[in-house]
């Protein structure tokens, strides 16, 4: 029998296959443990799951659309050590009544590229799993949201009916997809699924997880196994923007486990499987080097699709951007103007008693209400060029009621009992605290405060208190004069590595937050223009006919059915991006194109400036009704137009007191206008 992880090795020592320092590092790990007597490894598991996917699972994506799933080497040995590690002294009794060991590895974290065929492998195991795996299982393939989760779905679900095209041994419903013989049962969970928490999960599978900026989902499956004697939770991504998200975390733990830095129970059924590049400088330099990142890279991914990427990347900040995440997993900001997460986010600590009785400044950030206020020292050592800075935060505790504490990183609990962070009671942020942590490290450090920089807004209070402790402070206006060429001077600090925040989590977030900021203001000129008003089918479309229709055929019908109305904006540009592949009719948009290339007057298109004053007539009618309500306006005033009215799909038709019966009542009158009258009116109320 064949020991795939040996294979796949030997390759990469020989040159064969290029692979970076953490998967090799990690294949180390894994060979060594294969003679630790803690455990056995039994290939008996995933020879079964390769042999089934080999032999009957079908691809579903074009080029290879209906050809065998032929597993390449770094397939073969990722499936084979996810299934042949075992613990040697623990064992459980499966449904059939069998002593089983109990698999070591419990969760799986598989870092890819884009292109490398992740979705189908996982896909092509979940139905393996349903069918050769345990009876009565329940499976789950699931991702951020519902359609990102529902391109695994329906691949099992194309993988099952090329297996079974009669749907004799298999279901699908509502639901789920079901497999008769075993009783095993494939369900799709996202972040709009609700009671997450009510399955009992076997096997989960959730892609993407770099769009996530909580962990709920995770979480949520991780508990629904922990009734399981063998769970498996096999997270598949690439790398993206979400700054301290749920990735993050995650990748965390994984480099934690290679490096032998984390030896715990949760670390020893933890896989880490990371396809990543050893520096970026590699990426330009040498294409080779590129496998590192893309293990299916001549095979499935197309040397000159990557090649392309890379000339584009070149040439273009936002594809750099883009290509250095999805193609070679390195993290990236959503903007890299001012920086980028590789110029704040980098290993340096120190600790505050090395600075005993040191001379260093202050400075504040002060807010009242909503914002978290902050306040940090800045020390610096005689002959160093390192800036030392000890930051802490306050925000009050209506912001987390009224909030999500761990949107867009903002994890307040998490950072107040980390010590980052102090909660006040309330509404309000006494800032006369503030002033009370610059005494604190006097006191407990001797940190003498040569003067504290501050905004004016709030300061009434925190100066008050300052003086009483004797510290001088200095105001420091907050606007382009002052600003300007601090942040310039505060990047190349950052860039260089001579600021050491001792890793503060709340202001790495903060950085990542002005990089942001920054690049907005970069650009005050860029207008957003609507690009179309469209509604959207929220029915999933059904589809009958007398005769068998090929899959494509099929398809073109849903697509048909499917096919938004509304308005789009007629630049080209923006119908091009729309529908990159609309030829002569959309099938997507209402727009389709005379011989000439002129858009069709079935075309729903408006110009640029149209498009602009619908939104501007939207804004001003939004305003129009707050100001109504505001001022007691709430009376019922449906409309008539023809046949329509705007009673028929009122949800509140029932409860409503309006009676068209009654005299007195009566419905608005809506008139059949031109398109011309129309944005002539409308025109009138935004200038009104």
């Amino acid at each position: 029998m064949s020991n795939y992880l040996l294979e796949y090795r030997e390759a990469i020592g020989s040159g064969e296959i290029i692979a970076g320092a953490e998967l090799i590092t990690e294949l180390d790990n894994l060979i060594a443990d294969m003679r630790n007597p803690r455990y056995i490894y039994d290939t008996t598991d995933a020879e079964t799951r390769i042999d089934f996917m080999e032999n009957c699972i079908r691809l579903t994506k074009s080029p290879f659309y209906g050809k065998p799933m032929k597993l390449m080497k770094w397939q073969k040995a990722f499936i084979e050590v996810v299934y042949s590690f075992k613990f040697a002294d623990k064992t459980y009794i499966d449904p059939s009544g069998f002593e089983r060991h109990i698999d070591r590895f419990q969760k799986i974290v598989l870092l890819i590229g884009r292109k490398n065929a992740k979705s189908e492998t996982c896909s092509g195991l979940t139905l393996t799993e349903s069918i050769v795996g345990n009876e009565g299982a329940d499976l789950v393939c699931s991702s951020n949201d519902d359609s990102q989760a529902s391109i695994l779905y329906d691949a099992i679900d194309t993988m099952r009916l090329m297996i079974d095209p009669n749907q004799q041994d298999t279901r699908k419903n509502q639901r789920c997809i079901r497999i008769l013989a075993t009783n095993s049962k494939i369900f799709k969970l996202s972040d709009r699924t609700r009671n997450k928490e009510g399955r009992n999960i076997d096997f989960a599978v959730v892609d993407e997880v770099h769009e996530m900026k909580t962990n709920i989902i995770l979480k949520s499956i991780e508990q629904s196994q922990s009734l399981k004697d063998n769970p498996k939770l096999i997270i598949i991504t690439t790398e993206g923007f979400v700054v301290d998200g749920a990735l993050d975390e995650i990748l965390r733990d994984c480099r934690r486990v290679i490096h032998g830095e984390d030896t715990g129970v949760a670390a020893e059924r933890l896989l880490p499987w990371l396809y990543t590049q050893d520096s970026e400088q590699e990426v330009w330099a040498d294409e080779r080097s590129w496998q590192k990142s893309n293990p299916s890279l001549g095979t499935v991914k197309k040397w000159d699709y990557l090649r392309t990427q890379i000339d584009m990347a070149r040439k273009s900040k936002s594809n750099r951007i883009f290509v250095l995440s999805k193609d070679f997993n390195f993290k990236q900001n959503s903007v890299q103007a001012w920086l980028g997460v590789e110029d704040y986010k980098y290993e340096a600590v120190y600790d505050l008693e090395t600075f005993r009785n040191a001379l260093c400044l202050g400075a504040v950030d002060l807010s009242e209400t909503t914002d978290m206020t902050s306040a940090k020292i800045l020390i610096c050592k005689k002959g160093m060029k390192t800036k030392y800075i000890h930051s802490h935060y306050w925000i009050p505790e209506s912001k987390l009621e009224n909030s999500d504490d761990t949107e867009a990183g903002a994890k307040y609990k998490e950072w107040a009992k980390q010590g980052l962070l102090t909660i006040c009671d309330g509404n309000d942020i006494d800032l006369t605290l503030v002033a009370d942590w610059f005494f604190q490290l006097y006191k407990e450090y001797g940190f003498r405060l040569y003067k504290c920089g501050y905004d004016v807004r709030f300061s009434k209070e925190f100066l008050r208190r300052m003086e009483e402790y004797g510290f001088e402070s200095e105001l420091v206006l907050q606007n382009k004069l002052t600003l300007s060429n601090a942040m310039k001077l505060c990047e190349a600090d950052l860039k260089a590595r001579n600021v050491n925040y001792n890793q503060n989590e709340i202001d790495a977030w903060c950085f990542g937050n002005a990089a942001m900021e920054m690049e907005s203001r970069k650009h005050p000129d860029k207008e957003i223009v609507p690009a179309a008003l469209l509604y959207y089918h929220i029915d999933d479309p059904t589809i009958e006919t007398p005769v068998e229709l090929t899959d494509e055929q099929i398809n073109e019908q849903i697509l048909a059915k499917l096919r938004m109305n509304g308005v789009v904006n007629s630049d080209p540009g923006v119908v091009e991006r729309l529908d990159r592949y609309m030829q002569d009719k959309s099938v997507v948009i209402p727009v389709e194109k005379k011989k000439d290339g002129s858009f069709s007057a079935r075309s729903g298109v408006l110009s640029r400036e149209e498009m602009q004053l619908i939104s501007s007539y939207v804004d001003a009618k939004i305003r129009s009704i707050g100001r109504e309500i505001l001022d007691g306006k709430i009376a019922a005033n449906p409309y008539e137009k023809g046949n329509e009215e705007a009673c028929t799909y009122c949800a509140y038709k029932k409860v409503c007191g309006f009676d068209g019966s009654i005299p007195g009542y009566e419905k608005r009158q809506l008139e059949d206008l031109d398109k011309q009258a129309l944005m002539q009116r409308m025109q009138k109320t935004v200038e009104a």
